[in-house]
């Protein structure tokens, strides 16, 4: 009978059901999106082989921020389920309901969801993995080899993982539930909420959090990427970011309702009060929520960094390809590149030397790309400091040209750079060497790379040029960043849920509130403006905290990545529209709870 009661319980509130399994359905599933590729081997290996123990350091860290954002995003579905089901389950005790029945209803309830959401999100991240992956890699324009979307010791953890966080919620749910007066499980949602008053403490907590951030600020500025310095750093922050918000909102809150033109304006002064109910239980998840949102924003901020890599460090070579031997095919690819310039230069190659005819130098100077030392500081600006050397047949120069040509002919011999009328003496093979600039060579990278390999078919002996450096370089960032991405979608994901969950969770006690408020006079207009700005200072001020978080991080990657902080809008913007999605849901979703009974 109670298993008949139960099913019609969630079938009266399908809705809400749908809305739990679905956020646990998505939790599991990104969990085991980024499993499968913390603990792929063989695919880091394929693609960050030279960087595998900083990799796999940082997918180490990761897991460990997955895991406890997703414990907390649980705890907080779970308190969800468990606030809908509460009225139900102090009729069933009035009706005479054991509570020792109800208690193991609510257990099976409780881990049957979470058996069932998990098993679904292990299957939609076996079938999503590889279309996340195909998505992020034409994003960023890399290939990844070995990536396989089925990995058993994935799966078998995500598995372990949810069921022992499960069972422990439907543990708890069950002593909470049978130790609850049946009075408390039907009228909790009237409960008094206590607010403390003390202005002492919170300057004290305030300047506590100052503190803190001050002291992680500024051993982020040492910009040493050390693990001890990082985590320090991370407790350091994380702390003065709880104190600063239990200071600052409640002073915060005080400050806006002494203006009285602000406070009495529509539902504002609701709002405020609203706002100040919550701030004893709401500090420790917005802290924790301003931590992840800089930790997203920051993984995907250096993971587009990492593409200017690409087109940087393929500069540092000016041909973008050498021809020695033209062939019908090597003609065809190159009629296909416009804005293109060649340069031709003749050369015979005799017994002991190589003779070029030093006027075609003269006329057209061999270009060189070196490093500027004098203004070079760090590895990450090395790249950035390139001055262009024109090379012609003086003697300062033939050093350089001797070497730069024998690498482009593929010949050791010594070079030699002759007049006109001595190189016709020579005796020799004739041959041209051609060399071709284009305007856009990543636009025509692939017919490039394939023009390089016509005149030598083996990679490990091709001269120094752009579409070489730009592969290899492609190649050793590629992975880092996919890897940056992936993390901060995955955090994103996460984070906004758990935020989102926790607001839902205290809307079944707001509806009698907004219920008395429509009874008063206001307008269902004015309501639901009212919890536009509610559930949005609920989100955006973590936000802004975040993003304070990322642009002094930041500055740890900057012998790293090059120029961090460039184009930092981009990937602001971003996150920003994303997270944007999570508030609008939210709002929705709080709204249809709230309106339930009120319309």
């Amino acid at each position: 009978m109670l298993w008949k009661l139960s099913f019609n319980g969630i079938k009266s509130r399908f809705k809400d059901y749908l809305i739990l399994f679905l956020g646990l359905v998505i939790s599991s599933t990104v969990f085991y999106l980024f499993l499968s590729l913390a603990m792929n081997p063989v695919f880091l290996k394929s693609n960050m082989p030279i960087t595998l123990s900083m990799t796999q350091f940082i997918f180490g860290f990761g897991a460990i921020l997955l895991g406890i954002i997703t414990l907390a995003y649980v705890n907080f579905a779970n308190r969800f389920l468990l606030s809908m089901r509460k009225k139900d389950y102090g009729t069933y005790l009035m009706l005479g309901a054991k509570s020792r029945k109800i208690g193991n209803l609510i257990f099976t309830e409780t881990l049957i969801t979470g058996a069932i959401s998990t098993l679904a999100g292990i299957v939609l991240g076996i079938l999503a993995s590889q279309g996340v992956t195909t998505f992020l890699m034409k994003m960023v324009k890399i290939k990844l080899k070995s990536f396989s979307p089925v990995v058993p010791t994935a799966i078998l953890l995500t598995l372990a993982f949810y069921l022992l966080v499960f069972f422990f919620a439907a543990l708890f749910n069950r002593i909470k539930l049978v130790r609850t007066p049946v009075i408390k499980l039907l009228k909790e949602e009237q409960s008094p909420v206590n607010v403390s008053h003390k202005k002492v403490l919170r300057v004290i907590f305030g300047l506590l959090g100052i503190g803190l951030l001050g002291i992680g600020y500024a051993l982020l500025f040492r910009q040493r990427l050390d693990v001890k310095l990082v985590v320090t750093a991370l407790f350091t922050i994380s702390f003065g970011s709880y104190f600063l918000f239990k200071a600052s909102l409640g002073l915060l809150i005080d400050l806006l309702r002494h203006n009285h033109s602000l406070q009495y304006k529509n539902l504002r002064a609701f709002t405020l009060g609203q706002l100040k109910f919550r701030l004893e239980e709401y500090t420790q998840i917005l802290s924790v929520i301003s931590i992840f949102f800089a930790l997203a924003l920051g993984a995907i901020t250096v993971g587009l960094r990492f593409e200017s890599y690409k087109s940087t460090y393929s500069a540092t070579v000016y041909y973008d390809a050498a021809i020695l031997k033209k062939t019908p095919k090597t003609e065809a690819l190159l009629k296909q590149i416009a804005g293109k310039r060649e340069f031709n230069y003749n050369y015979k190659v005799g017994k002991n030397y190589v003779y070029f005819e030093k006027s075609e130098f003269e006329k057209h100077p061999l270009i060189n790309k070196v490093y500027d030392t004098k203004k070079i500081s760090s590895q990450s600006e090395a790249v950035t400091n390139l001055k262009t050397v024109k090379l012609t047949a003086k003697k300062s120069d033939v050093e350089q040209m001797n070497f730069l040509l024998q690498s482009l002919i593929g010949i050791s011999k010594e070079i030699k750079f002759v007049s006109a009328s001595d190189y016709q003496k020579v005796a020799g093979v004739a041959k041209q060497l051609t060399l071709i600039k284009t305007k856009n060579m990543v636009a025509n990278y692939e017919k490039l790379l394939e023009v390089i390999k016509i005149q030598n078919p083996y990679p490990d002996e091709l001269p120094p040029l752009t579409p070489m450096a730009y592969q290899m370089v492609t190649g050793l960032v590629s992975g880092f960043e996919f890897m940056g991405f992936f993390l901060g979608f995955a955090f994103l994901a996460m984070l906004a849920s758990t935020l989102m969950f926790k607001v839902l969770t205290g809307a079944e006690k707001d509806r009698i509130r907004y219920q008395m408020v429509g009874k008063i006079g206001f307008r269902t207009k004015q309501i639901k403006r009212a919890i536009r700005h509610e559930v949005g200072a609920l989100f955006f001020l973590p936000a802004i905290l975040g993003i304070c978080h990322v642009l002094v991080g930041l500055q740890l990657f900057k012998k790293i990545v090059i120029s961090p902080y460039q184009d930092f809008w981009i990937p602001l913007l971003i996150f920003l529209v994303l997270y944007s999605v999570y508030y609008l849901v939210t709002v929705k979703l709080y709204q249809g709870i709230v309106f339930k009974k009120l319309q």
